[in-house]
């Protein structure tokens, strides 16, 4: 395949097996053991494994590779879950904003008003302007509040080398990063766009107030039940459970001048196995960072969500409203809980995450309805970036071209229920 990056080959491949390309696109007449090769090679670069996952028009495909450990040689399976990261943000701010239809909240309340009700004032309260910020620019990351994963501090503290993995971390540990004597704010509320964990922190810190229980009860009763997602959860130091995949780090020679992740054994080539200090990570978060999820939950997610059955069609056009020069970062608007990037004519609504041990991302183009979720066990190597790039390259107008005739002409390996029973 010269002339073409593995990353390309491995989305052309998938979406060819989608049956999304026309029987005459290139790959189309492949068999099917080449288009598997595909895969295969994509690990080979780099990746311990990858999962994604394809839906377009009803026509749902998967496609898996590599290793979900690569010390025990265990393969990965379509069904294994993974940390998400920071794709928690979404399933928060879908529980705020059902909140905000029942009439409980406002998306024009400020903390002042909320966090009260939290009884942590010492947590927060030396985080500048922080009774002044509304819950929309809490969800549109224009409150200005520090985000404390920019910390080189709270870097070195989690990953860094002499870190202390059995750590607990509690909510005054997290804000204390936003403090005004600890580091600056990004500027004043609705002045400035600046991604910011810290700010769906307090958020969480809301809906918890709100509802009297932990956020992870919160979503499992809003989002994991009514949509039947088995395999999605929000761990915690009480309620610990960790994802089927071990998580590896790609490391780097400017990692290693900062002292990160030296402390982790090696796994293969530059990669290290993450999983020490992962509990005390993973257990910490309240909302910004730490769930656990699937390919076919989080596409099961990101279909409900966009199909309107978890809002309603007002608040879902709010989600993906946003104005240009008010929630713009690098390239990218911010919505309510989704980042929004514009690619030509095409539109997609985009959730990331990212950490130590791996990468996610899920994605959805809203006008032909394109849904994409890819997983992979390693950060550091670029996977999801790549392979949006590999989205947005591709010739999509394509994409909802799909025919019956098309797909007669597509050998087909496995359909999507064949490696995702729950779906």
């Amino acid at each position: 395949m010269p002339g073409r990056t593995w990353f390309s080959a491995l989305i052309v491949c998938v979406l060819a097996l989608s049956g999304s390309l026309p029987a005459v696109a290139a790959n189309a007449a492949l068999p099917v053991d080449m288009l598997q090769q595909y895969l295969d090679d994509a690990v080979a670069s780099g990746a311990p494994g990858i999962v994604l996952a394809v839906s377009d028009h009803g026509d749902q495909w998967a496609g898996v590779a590599g290793y979900s450990s690569i010390e025990h040689r265990q393969e990965l399976r379509i069904e294994d879950s993974f940390p998400v990261f920071s794709v928690t943000k979404t399933f928060t701010a879908v529980a705020a904003l059902q909140l905000v239809e029942e009439g409980v909240l406002s998306l024009d309340d400020r903390l002042g008003e909320l966090l009260p009700a939290t009884n942590q004032p010492a947590a927060y309260d030396q985080i500048p302007y922080v009774r002044q910020i509304t819950i929309r620019e809490l969800l549109n990351h224009t409150s200005g509040i520090y985000d404390y994963g920019n910390s080189m501090e709270y870097l070195l503290a989690t990953v860094g080398n002499g870190a202390d993995f059995s750590r607990e971390w509690q909510d005054e540990d997290i804000f204390s990063y936003a403090h005004a004597d600890r580091n600056a704010p990004a500027g004043e509320p609705g002045s400035v766009v600046s991604y910011s964990s810290t700010g769906y922190r307090l958020l969480g810190l809301v809906i918890e107030a709100i509802e009297n229980k932990p956020l992870a009860k919160v979503l499992e009763e809003r989002i994991v039940v009514p949509l039947g997602l088995s395999s999605t959860y929000l761990p915690s130091y009480e309620n610990w459970r960790a994802a089927d995949v071990t998580g590896y780090i790609k490391v780097n020679d400017e990692m290693r001048q900062m002292g990160i992740a030296g402390d982790f054994p090696a796994a293969r080539n530059d990669l290290v196995n993450a999983t020490q200090g992962l509990r005390s990570r993973q257990g910490m978060n309240r909302g910004e960072d730490g769930a656990v999820s699937t390919a076919a939950s989080l596409m099961k997610f990101a279909t409900a969500l966009f199909e309107g059955r978890l809002l309603s069609d007002a608040m879902l056009d709010e989600m993906l409203s946003a104005d240009w020069d008010q929630s713009v970062q690098n390239g990218r608007q911010f919505g309510l809980g989704v980042h929004l990037v514009t690619d030509g004519t095409r539109r997609w609504a985009l959730m990331f995450g990212n950490g130590a041990g791996g990468e996610a991302l899920v994605g959805r183009e809203l006008n032909s309805g394109l849904t994409f979720v890819a997983l992979t066990n390693v950060f550091g190597a670029g996977v999801t970036d790549r392979i949006l790039e590999s989205f947005q390259s591709l010739a999509l107008e394509s994409i909802g071209s799909y025919t019956a005739a098309g797909a007669s002409a597509i050998e087909r390996q496995h359909a999507w229920h064949d490696f995702c029973p729950e779906y």
